[in-house]
């Protein structure tokens, strides 16, 4: 038979197994997406439903089920199995947002929103699923939460155009209800919230101006029109707001002026008509005495008088006059310099008008000149962080490190201390420095070192700079110390970097490494699924099979309908070589999932290992129907074709055996032996043979040689087979023949009987008649009890009782006969032995040793009558080849060397050439 080193082929089988359970379901995921990807649904359908009979509880297959549903617009279908899905796994993002498709498209638009927000809870900036999310609330009718987050995805991504363009024109909806519903507060509080995001259209101050008069706060609708003025300065609308709104407040004077500077830089009729008529009306109701007038007149006359200057430069500030301010600022630049307080002045004035840049520009000036003001210092350091952030955001981490350590080194106290330490401790870890990301949470720990945030952040920096051991004892003491709800959060989070540390470790081949830290998962969160199925697969390749088998019990006592835990302790009770256990666990779940490759692949194995076993243990039939068992589920499986076709060989079955061995596909080191044992099979199923035979001996010292010719017949039936043999020899004294037929019938596969009669003449038997019965028995023994009956040439009668052992292994047989002989009352004995060892692996072809001592000859000698010699001791020994050329002829040669008395005290010798061709068909 063919060597198996069945040690070998397990740890294969399992190594193959341990993936085959995912590999296989993704196969079918990966057929139908590209079914997908071409528009045929049907075939990506008949894919789907092929694997899910294999396992029904595969959640990528369920999720594409329903996504085949929902393409057909079926959506009851659809959510059917989009909701398995998540019950198989409720982590299947794909499946959670093919749900919020059906829910939009079936209206229930609550259900939608719930599974967004289930999605962004792992994601809060996924940008798709918020517009997703603001569609949905505009489909209910929900302005206001379409403008809040309309305003807080603007927020996250200010530079999308599309983003901004959806949030402007929303707002402006939302504006205009407010307006229409009275309230003029919230409309105006949201149109200023506007103008700060849409400050580049003309009318972007108009509509805040025209609330805020209808609410009468004509001094903020001042400051619009001001700041409309300074960003529009040729807009007319701006122009005759302002004058409009200081004429309603009775500052005429202040319009007059404003509208003097304007028409000064352009001639235009409107505003001199608008002029003269506002001449008129403040003649009517004031005199020419106010004080603002009055110091615009003497400095008008004397651009150096400081009084006025600084009278008319503080009156327009605090009245919100900054494009006035800012032309006092310049004339008194030309008087007294960039002072402090002029360029204070001139920052704040930029500032209120919403000029970043240019106030960002006075306040680094005002920083060099005065580096000492503590006013200054404080508006420069948050000018510093508010730059380092923009900087982090634009991932210019080694820019905003240099700003950051800047600003965390100036005093403790500063507003932004702690906020640019943990920017700094940001950077470092985003730029690889992490020994100063530790250094500056180490700092902080000491403040608080029960600080939950400041112990995660340091978790992470020892994760990035990979102290995996310190950063996981640190979680886990976090964990320890919590309670719930942070005991489950801080756990998942544990579970997430222990998964990825894992991932890495078995690539490094640190398996030992990844088996410890999956451990840890399991102590702070024993439903981990993969932290389960690490469990199980580390343990198997550390071959700690007892491990493995406790972590496949706790995978399905958790989950108990989870099929690849099942076939993960299937694969334990295999390695603990728990073959039963093995069987009985996957037979039910084969009758419920029939076409499961890998419950299939663990049953094979299991039923091909217990096989062996019932073979070695003679319960062949048991070994049928568990071979038969697997076959059923794995009906193309070679290797089981093989295992039946050794089991039926067994059984003498030859022709099944032959019809399922030879399907088998041995490699190539296997293929030579393989084919002779094929050969040898295939010649036991060939119902006919015949024998030609022919025997040559000569005594020692004389010229004479003796010849036997055999002729035989043997033919097989289903129980029966019946043999004619010929014997023929030719001698000095004339020719004999001697005809002999044979009968054998097995009674069972470890039971037969051999029976055959003859009639000769001359140098054979008259008579010879014998029966034998055989019976196996042990490992590969049997054992033989005969008796038989001749009577020889001489007239002389002879009753024989034979009793045999032999024993057939893989390259050896041998067979040991032991004989007592009566003749005319006087006992006699011979014992021989005959042993064959096989050259091939098809116990045809063999080295054949034969001998035998006794006070009678071997029984071949007596029957072809080659010496009379009783009562004296004689021995014989033989060797010779035999060899099957193919499934239809074999021959052998075997030599033979007698040692035999032939007078009182003389022994001679006696030589003998046996020569034999076997033909099969």
């Amino acid at each position: 038979m063919i060597s198996k080193n069945y040690h070998l082929l397990l740890v294969l089988f399992l190594s193959i197994c341990s993936l085959n359970a995912q590999d296989t379901m993704e196969d079918y995921a990966i057929m139908a997406k590209k079914y997908f990807k071409k528009q045929e649904w049907q075939k990506a359908k008949d894919i789907i439903d092929e694997g899910l009979k294999q396992d029904e509880t595969d959640s990528n297959l369920r999720m594409l089920l329903g996504r085949y549903y929902y393409i057909k617009k079926d959506f009851q279908n659809a959510r059917y199995h989009l909701v398995k899905s998540l019950q198989y796994d409720k982590t299947n993002f794909d499946a959670k947002q093919l749900l919020v498709n059906v829910e939009m498209n079936s209206k229930h638009y609550s259900s939608a929103i719930c599974y967004i927000n289930e999605l962004l809870e792992v994601n809060p900036y996924w940008k798709q699923l918020l517009i997703k999310k603001i569609e949905i609330y505009r489909l209910q009718g929900n302005l206001t939460e379409t403008t809040r987050m309309l305003k807080r995805l603007n927020q996250i991504y200010p530079e999308d155009a599309t983003v901004q363009k959806d949030y402007i024109y929303n707002t402006q909806q939302e504006i205009a209800r407010l307006k229409k519903e009275g309230k003029l507060n919230e409309a105006v509080t949201l149109a200023e919230e506007l103008a700060k995001i849409d400050n580049q259209q003309v009318d972007i101050y108009v509509d805040i101006i025209n609330s805020l008069l209808t609410a009468g706060d004509k001094e903020k609708a001042l400051l619009y029109a001001e700041k409309g003025s300074q960003k529009f300065p040729e807009n007319k609308i701006y122009i005759t707001k302002k004058v409009a709104i200081l004429s309603e407040m009775n500052r005429n004077a202040e319009a007059l002026e404003f509208l003097k500077r304007k028409m000064s830089k352009k001639n235009d009729s409107q505003l001199q008509k608008s002029y003269d008529e506002l001449i008129v009306e403040s003649a009517r109701t004031q005199s020419n005495n106010d004080p603002y007038t009055l110091y615009g007149k003497i400095l008008e006359k004397n651009p150096k008088d400081e009084e006025a200057l600084i009278y008319l430069l503080n009156n327009a500030i605090s009245k919100g006059y900054y494009n006035d301010a800012l032309d006092f600022i310049s004339k008194a630049k030309k008087i007294k310099g960039d002072t402090k307080e002029i360029l204070s002045k001139e920052y704040f004035v930029y500032k209120q008008l919403g000029n970043e840049s240019k106030s960002n520009q006075i306040l680094q000036k005002l920083h060099s000149k005065f580096p000492n003001d503590s006013d200054i210092r404080d508006d420069f350091t948050a000018f510093q962080y508010k730059t380092a952030k923009q900087l982090m955001l634009e991932g210019s981490y080694l820019e905003a490190i240099d700003l950051l350590r800047t600003v965390s080194n100036q005093r403790k106290q500063n507003d932004y201390y702690e906020p640019a330490k943990l920017g700094l401790f940001q950077c470092y870890l985003k730029t690889g420095l992490h020994d100063q990301a530790l250094l500056i949470i180490n700092e902080f720990l000491k403040e608080k070192p029960n600080d939950d945030a400041r112990n995660l952040k340091k978790i992470n920096a020892l994760v990035a700079s990979e102290d995996y051991t310190n950063a996981f004892d640190m979680y886990l003491q976090l964990i320890e110390k919590s309670s719930e709800p942070k005991k489950t959060i801080y756990a998942n989070g544990f579970e997430e970097e222990a998964l990825t540390f894992i991932k890495k470790a078995i690539e490094e081949q640190n398996i030992e490494e990844a088996y410890e830290v999956v451990k840890k998962i399991l102590l702070v969160k024993p439903t981990s699924k993969l932290g389960l199925q690490y469990a199980i697969s580390l343990a198997y390749q550390m071959e700690d099979h007892l491990a493995m088998l406790d972590a496949a019990k706790q995978s399905t006592t958790i989950y108990p309908d989870n099929l690849p835990f099942k076939v993960k302790l299937a694969e334990s009770y295999t390695a603990q070589k728990e073959y039963d256990k093995a069987i009985a666990l996957t037979l039910p779940l084969l009758e419920k999932f029939p076409r499961n490759k890998s419950l299939v692949n663990v049953y094979t194995e299991n039923a091909r290992i217990k096989t062996k076993e019932l073979v070695k243990k003679k319960q062949h039939n048991d070994a049928l129907q568990l071979i038969n068992s697997a076959l059923y589920f794995d009906k193309n499986n070679k290797d089981l074709k093989f295992d039946k076709g050794v089991l039926l060989e067994t059984k003498k079955v030859f022709d099944s055996a032959y019809y399922y061995q030879k399907q088998y596909e041995p490699s190539l080191m296997e293929f030579s032996d393989f084919k002779k044992h094929l050969e040898a099979l295939k010649n036991k199923t060939f119902k006919n043979e015949i024998g030609i035979y022919h025997l040559r001996s000569r005594i020692q010292g004389s010229q004479e040689y003796s010849s036997i010719s055999t002729i035989e017949y043997a033919h097989k039936e289903n129980k029966n087979t019946y043999t004619f043999q010929l014997n023929y020899s030719g001698r000095e004294e004339g020719t004999g023949i001697q005809p002999i037929v044979e009968w054998y019938h097995p009674f069972s596969d470890k039971f037969y009987v051999r029976l055959n009669a003859g009639y000769g003449t001359k140098y054979f038997s008259k008579i010879q008649t014998q029966i034998s019965l055989y019976k196996a028995f042990g490992n590969d023994y049997e054992v033989e009890l005969g008796i038989g009956f001749r009577q020889l040439p001489s007239q002389v009668n002879m009753i024989q009782g034979i009793l045999g052992l032999s024993k057939n292994e893989q390259t050896i047989g041998w067979n040991i006969k032991a004989g007592i002989f009566s003749i005319d009352n006087t006992m006699f004995y011979n014992v021989s032995t005959d042993t064959r060892f096989y050259v091939f692996n098809e116990k045809k072809s063999c080295i054949q040793v034969v001998g035998a001592v006794g006070t009678v000859s071997d029984l071949q000698t007596l029957n072809f009558n080659l010496y009379n010699t009783w009562n004296a001791f004689n021995t014989m020994v033989g060797a010779g080849p035999k060899y099957m050329i193919n499934s239809h002829f074999t021959v052998g040669f075997l030599g033979s060397w007698n040692t035999i008395k032939i007078t009182e005290n003389k022994y001679t010798n006696m030589y003998n050439l046996y020569f034999q061709t076997q033909i099969s068909f």
